[in-house]
């Protein structure tokens, strides 16, 4: 363990954190997220004591996901370990609370709304497909878009989620090409665990000449049905207004609404 004083917070070996996962209170709205870190076992974790700990922070790709009693530490404490230009998390509303008291105008606030989709049948999902324009395709994702580890999947999900995994063996999705480029793609977020998927869709929209709400529909679409057809259980962290409109009018339903907040980096000058 690393420490140099009682007031701070303590940085715990990466042999020992699965000792102090009991301190993770199950979030719906990011369980997959916290068993995949778990799984890999790659991320940090401060706790506040290594005796009797009522305060954990998990660290994983700039985000903080904050645990236990609010108010069993001064958060001055707990500021000490995050970083500027980073996430941050509270496992419930009061830990939401602390964290817009202390950081005030200096945290930006994002509301999430966490989807779970309700319908069991392939043909329950609406079928909307409609003739993509001239130099636009989609296609599963193979090996051949993956081939570049510069194009945007490896960039954006596979780099930091596929570190450990094949994703091609523990993921899948759905590429959207203009003049065989990629400008666009849906996938499985995080290597598939125990049956549950979550979504992320990502579309270069200054590559779209129109339609680019009705083709982010119908890559959900692809994405929706793939799920049912191999019987996965799916979620999809809409942070968007347009999002929520694509999920709602898919069949997904609203489970929980969530909290995100973007600490600032620091402007010294």
């Amino acid at each position: 363990m690393e420490s140099s004083n009682s007031a701070e917070m303590i940085l715990v070996d990466n042999n020992l954190t699965k000792e102090y996962e009991t301190l993770f209170e199950q979030l719906d709205f990011f369980q997959i997220f916290l068993n995949y870190v778990q799984t890999i076992q790659f991320y940090k974790l401060y706790i506040d004591s290594e005796t009797s700990p009522q305060v954990a922070v998990m660290y994983h790709e700039k985000t903080y996901v904050l645990f236990g009693k609010s108010d069993a530490v001064p958060f001055k404490q707990i500021s000490s370990v995050l970083t500027d230009d980073c996430w941050i998390i509270g496992s419930n509303q009061e830990w939401c609370d602390v964290i817009e008291e202390f950081y005030q105008n200096n945290a930006i606030l994002d509301q999430g709304f966490h989807f779970r989709y309700n319908i069991g049948n392939i043909n329950s999902v609406p079928n909307r497909k409609q003739n993509l324009s001239e130099g636009y395709q989609i296609e599963k994702i193979s090996g051949v878009h993956l081939f570049d580890g510069m194009n945007m999947i490896n960039q954006t999900v596979i780099s930091k989620n596929y570190q450990n995994d094949d994703f091609l063996s523990y993921g899948f999705g759905f590429v959207l090409l203009y003049q065989h480029f990629i400008i666009g793609f849906v996938a499985t977020k995080f290597p598939i665990i125990n049956g549950y998927v979550e979504l992320y869709i990502h579309i270069e929209q200054d590559n779209m000449r129109n339609n680019y709400l009705g083709i982010k529909r119908q890559l959900v679409e692809y994405f929706v049905k793939e799920c049912i057809k191999l019987n996965y259980d799916f979620i999809w962290n809409c942070d968007t207004d347009q999002e929520i409109e694509i999920a709602e009018d898919i069949g997904y339903i609203e489970h929980t609404k969530w909290k995100i907040y973007h600490k600032k980096k620091v402007n010294l000058n």
